[in-house]
């Protein structure tokens, strides 16, 4: 009975043991897809996307890829195919996805982006298995059997909105032209629908299909379905227009809802149906939005939309509080819009005011050095010159940028902040995209001497010099935390050097942070300091870590990938900016380079997760790099 006690309580540790090392691959959560690639890459492939595969749609290009692709016969069922921005269509001739003899049978989400400027329907034909939802169309379609998103339907669409002008023969519909065997559920329609032959505001013609809590404008068409055939069901409301809200003709109960509102309706069913992939929508009168729905119209809440609750709300600009030379106010945010307001800020800290408890934030990309910019290529001076002059509060970057940033022969400890000294003190979501530091005392791309507080989520993209301690991150820390953060150039010193930090006392830690093979070590100091998952990446297309990381679970080589799951993860609650790689030419230019960065407040842009094989992830090459050395037996210890 003894020995079989020990024996329960020994399967037990290796069981926790084991599930501490093991990991799993994320399958598509709320925060996004993991792609096994472009739909570019399927269509010049050889081999058909197979069942639980998605890929991503980024262009108009890739959309005529999928309509090849479906036209050829190749397999959609089962697979998922989604968009990861607005597409603009430009085309003079598009024929839509689907043929009469190969339907797609996919899934196509539009993750609440749109198609806009279409000149037909977008889809010709939806298979029985083939699902649309969470899109948004508009531009015009003309001809025969004519539809804002698709001409026969024998699927489902869902969750979407249509602002395409109908104008056809035959069948016509703001939806679906004709709706064989088909669904359509939750869905809006704001453009004219008309026609020669019979024509609905949400389908043309109806066969054995359901058309279920649904809206279209007033004006958009005599009645909702032009013609009701055998075995249908219909529950259509048409709607008005308001500055405010749009108001359905009468009131209707949707799940535990019941409204007139018409933006209200539809995120009540999205509520009550349970299904976390559908978009919640919105009632955005900005000019942006109604460009794209063609009126003041609701639209669905795509990921990083600027109407999403700001995380500072109520605050007030930095150049206020400066002007007001009184101490900033703990729990107040102060804005910081520009270069001009961001030198504010240093004057304000250096001239002895107290941060303490106030959180400043970015608004907007800036240079240093760049023509119309504050320094026009002066040095910058550090935010906290001095231990006693030292940033205490909290600042974010919204994921924003800070390019051409530049210091010149700084006799302080240099950084973006010089001196950081305050335990609740937080730098995160902060980005240096481009520049130089040289210092003659302790450099680091965020902050020259961390006397404590933290440093969380943060990158630099330049190189660093010292010449006391340099770190691409941290000169000094010295209780103080550095996070989830990534240096991508090289630290170098007349004295100690690390990718992460220079110097460290025993009170600091350096946790889950990556830096460029172009260094030699994390720190300059490794034997002071507790050191994490501090790992080395190479570039390329995806940045590649050394060797594999375990992120509360998660396992991944991917650098991207390991950003993002921290955030999930342990970063969760803190309000930190996700990162993405997409390499478009926006992308670059605000980055100065091609290279992971965040997704900043209000970019429309979804998170993604690459795509990785169990044969990268459990490499029977000791990827961790564990070795042990036997002090005892077993034997010895039983």
């Amino acid at each position: 009975m003894k020995n079989t006690g020990k024996r329960m309580i020994s399967l037990l540790l290796c069981a926790v043991m084991l599930w501490g090392l093991c990991a799993f691959m994320p399958s598509a959560s709320a925060a996004g897809y993991t792609a096994d690639g472009t739909v570019r890459q399927l269509a010049g492939g050889d081999t058909d996307a197979a069942e639980g595969e998605c890929y991503r749609i980024s262009t108009d290009d890739e959309l005529l890829d999928l309509a090849e692709y479906v036209a050829a016969g190749r397999n959609t069922l089962g697979v998922t195919f989604y968009l990861s921005r607005d597409i603009a269509m430009g085309r003079e001739s598009w024929d839509g996805i689907g043929t009469d003899m190969n339907a797609f049978q996919g899934v196509f989400d539009g993750c609440g982006y749109a198609v806009t400027d279409l000149i037909s329907y977008l889809f010709k034909k939806v298979g029985t298995e083939g699902v649309v939802k969470n899109l948004g169309v508009n531009g015009v379609s003309q001809g025969v059997n004519a539809a804002g998103i698709v001409s026969e339907l024998q699927g489902s669409v869902i969750n979407c909105w249509s602002a395409v002008n109908v104008t056809g023969t035959e069948r016509c519909g703001g939806i679906a032209a004709v709706c064989a065997g088909g669904r359509i559920a939750n869905c809006a329609v704001y453009g004219r629908v008309k026609g020669s032959g019979i024509a609905g505001a949400v389908a043309g013609e109806t066969v054995f299909g359901t058309i279920m809590d649904c809206y279209y404008l007033y004006y958009s068409a005599d009645r909702g379905v032009g013609l009701e055939g055998e075995g249908s069901s219909s529950d259509i409301l048409r709607f008005a227009t308001s500055p405010t809200v749009c108001p359905t003709e009468e009131e209707k109960t949707v799940g535990s809802v019941t409204s007139s509102d018409l933006t209200e309706l539809l995120t009540a069913w999205v509520a009550r149906s349970g299904d976390e992939s559908l978009r919640k929508w919105a009632f955005d009168t900005s000019e942006e939005s109604t460009g794209r729905t063609g009126g003041r119209f609701p639209m669905l809440i795509y990921p990083g939309f600027v109407a999403e609750a700001s995380v500072y709300p109520d605050s007030v600009p930095m150049e206020t509080l400066y002007e007001s030379q009184a101490d900033a106010q703990p729990g107040v945010c102060y804005s910081i819009g520009d270069m001009r307001e961001l030198t504010l800020l240093a004057d304000f800290v250096n001239e002895g005011h107290n941060t303490e408890g106030a959180t400043f934030f970015l608004t907007a990309d800036m240079s240093v050095i760049v023509d119309g910019s504050f320094y026009k290529g002066e040095s910058w001076v550090p935010i906290g010159t001095s231990s006693a002059n030292s940033f205490r509060g909290v600042f974010d970057g919204q994921g924003f940028i800070i390019a051409e940033f530049v210091i010149k022969d700084c006799d302080t400890p240099a950084g973006l902040f010089g001196y950081v000294n305050s335990e609740n003190a937080v730098i995160k979501n902060v980005g240096i995209g481009s520049g130089s530091l040289a210092a003659n005392a302790y450099a680091g791309g965020i902050v020259g001497s961390l006397n404590a507080g933290r440093v969380i989520n943060c990158f630099v993209h330049m190189d660093v010099t010292g010449d006391k301690a340099a770190g691409g991150i941290a000169g000094y820390a010295d209780r103080g935390e550095i996070i989830n953060c990534v240096y991508y150039n090289t630290a170098s010193d007349n004295h100690k050097y690390g990718a992460i930090v220079g110097q460290t006392t025993a009170n600091s830690s350096v946790q889950y942070c990556y830096y460029s093979t172009d260094n030699t070590a994390v720190s300059g100091t490794p034997d002071k300091g507790t050191y994490g998952v501090s790992i080395s990446f190479s570039g390329g297309d995806e940045y590649t870590l050394t060797r594999s990381v375990n992120v509360n679970g998660v396992k991944t080589l991917k650098l991207c990938n390991a950003l993002n799951y921290w955030i999930d993860t342990m970063g969760k609650g803190q309000n930190l900016r996700y990162w993405k790689h997409d390499g478009t030419p926006e992308s670059i230019a605000r980055a100065r380079g091609d290279y992971p960065i965040h997704i900043y407040y209000a970019d429309a842009t979804a998170v993604e997760y690459i795509k990785e094989t169990e044969e990268e992830l459990n490499r029977t090459d000791n990827p961790y790099r564990v070795f042990y050395k036997e002090t005892s037996t077993m034997t010895e210890l039983y």
